[in-house]
């Protein structure tokens, strides 16, 4: 109920607000949330240049900084993972872009764009927003009130079924059937 310091209900003073564990929770868990997600996706991504039929132009040693070189050397790391270490895996345009330069045949795109829920919004405007949001938290100390238990379910339940349809995607892609038995 709003005014309730406990409430996840959204009152008429901001400065009350702030001061909500709630909001400070739900503002602390986007970071997190996203953090996860982009190492998802790296790990993904990672898995398929590794292991897919790829491109190997993707592969450059221009790419490669002199630390990157000397991780290798020492057997620290493989070539793939200072390249993908190197890349950005949180904003949709970026990671179908990453993977259009990886593998063309993947449709990633549609995976973003594909309706989901009989919402307005597709999941990549609606994952890109939550995106921006986070860089306000993070980059700029904002606080975002309006932020609620429900937003971060819905976030959570979005990127979910991104991933969902990714690995179906490369099911079919790499002729293997996608398991959720986890």
């Amino acid at each position: 109920r709003a005014g309730d310091l406990y409430s996840d209900a959204i009152v008429v003073w901001p400065v009350i607000d702030n001061m909500r564990p709630i909001v400070v929770s739900n503002n602390i868990q986007l970071p997190y949330l996203i953090g996860a997600w982009e190492n998802y996706i790296k790990n993904v991504f990672l898995v398929v240049l590794k292991y897919g039929d790829t491109c190997d132009k993707f592969i450059k040693p221009d790419k490669l900084s002199a630390e990157d070189l000397i991780k290798i050397k020492n057997g620290e790391t493989g070539v793939e993972e200072c390249l993908v270490n190197r890349l950005s895996f949180q904003r949709p345009s970026v990671i179908i872009a990453n993977f259009k330069k990886l593998d063309p045949s993947l449709d990633i795109n549609a995976i973003f764009q594909k309706p989901f829920k009989r919402r307005k919004t597709s999941l990549y405007t609606q994952i890109d927003n939550v995106i921006e949001l986070r860089n306000k938290i993070v980059h700029d100390g904002f606080l975002d009130t309006t932020l609620t238990q429900k937003d971060i379910s819905r976030f959570i339940e979005n990127i979910t079924e991104v991933a969902d349809r990714l690995y179906k995607t490369l099911g079919k892609r790499y002729d293997f059937t996608p398991n959720f038995l986890f």
